[in-house]
């Protein structure tokens, strides 16, 4: 799937017609979870395996507001 496609099908979903601030926080905190999961990854020697789960699904909301966030 091509960007571009992903952001049509994203736009179907809640908070595209939010305020662009609201779309923005949401980015920066979807960012922070990222930067969360990395940070108990090294911080408590888990191993990759068992933390790409919760990164995958954090990522996947940063690309849903990153697309939200370029809708404009």
């Amino acid at each position: 799937m091509h960007l571009n496609e992903y952001q049509v099908l994203a736009a179907e979903y809640r908070l595209v017609e939010a305020h662009p601030i609201e779309r923005i926080l949401g980015f920066q905190e979807e960012v922070g979870e990222v930067c969360g999961v990395l940070k108990r990854y090294h911080r408590d020697s888990i191993p990759y395996p068992e933390t790409r789960g919760d990164l995958v699904k954090e990522m996947g909301d940063v690309l849903w507001y990153l697309s939200a966030v370029a809708k404009d």
